[in-house]
């Protein structure tokens, strides 16, 4: 990924949110980089859509097929990478993409510390983030982790696109608490059931619920008395499942935290 942001100008590559890159004449000169919603031409990329897919695959395409199925793949550190192009399509479904035509890179940060002031009416109780793309959810979900983890509360991360941990070799690229257990890549569902199985959990982790067996997968954990802390992009989908819900908002270009009761 440094080998990425060095084709970033000096002053925005340690503020950039995204960076895109798409496809057009000779070096790419559509290339953007997205700060808070904001696209800020960068002038010619130094890389094509394909040069920088390979990079962040490892040079290993193959191993990312399956996620091209849903439209992104995770990089190295939790980064994810969203992909548009010509979408393969078999049996009524995507199977993949040829012709990629851009690229959105949302780079992955860790900011310990950036729940802190809020966990005193956080801990211990089933908390929903809540904000449009881009503004920090899993950010913030990560430093509740930690902070709950550190707390003394056992805690499962249901990881499944590999973003909130970022794990490598079976461990995580982030600082997730010294009590916490991660289950990478399994579906949210499986996931949840498995973790109560098998981990013991006093607290479930998970990320972007939007589907729904994800109601499922929440009623399941609530039903066995675990705490539940999640992200979303709307407020009103779970009520009955969530104690708390921290919303998270942009004013004036900077993020702005709401935390209110909703039970």
């Amino acid at each position: 990924m440094d080998a990425l942001k060095a084709n970033i100008p000096a002053a925005l590559r340690n503020t950039a949110e995204e960076l895109r890159v798409r496809s057009g004449t000779a070096k790419f000169p559509s290339a953007a980089v997205t700060i808070a919603g904001a696209e800020i031409p960068i002038g010619e990329f130094p890389m094509t859509v394909t040069e920088v897919l390979a990079l962040l695959s490892g040079n290993s395409y193959q191993t990312i097929q399956e996620q091209l199925k849903s439209g992104y793949m995770t990089a190295k550190g939790g980064h994810r990478v969203g992909i548009c192009g010509t979408a393969i399509v078999k049996n009524g479904a995507i199977d993949g993409f040829r012709d990629i035509s851009s690229l959105n890179v949302r780079f992955c940060r860790e900011h310990k510390g950036i729940a802190e002031p809020f966990f005193p009416r956080l801990k211990g109780k089933s908390t929903l983030i809540v904000s449009p793309p881009g503004l920090g959810k899993t950010t913030f979900l990560r430093d509740i982790i930690r902070l709950t983890s550190n707390s003394g509360t056992r805690t499962a991360v249901l990881d499944e696109r590999g973003e909130i941990a970022a794990m490598s070799g079976g461990s995580p690229g982030f600082d997730l608490g010294k009590a916490t257990d991660v289950l990478e890549a399994a579906p949210r569902l499986d996931g949840v059931l498995m973790l109560l199985r098998t981990m013991a959990p006093h607290c479930i982790a998970m990320d972007e619920l939007s589907a729904s067996a994800d109601s499922a997968a929440l009623e399941a954990a609530e039903n066995c008395g675990i705490q539940l802390i999640a992200t979303s992009h709307r407020e009103g989908a779970y009520p009955k499942l969530f104690e708390v819900i921290v919303k998270i908002t942009l004013t004036n270009g900077k993020r702005t935290y709401e935390v209110s009761q909703c039970r």
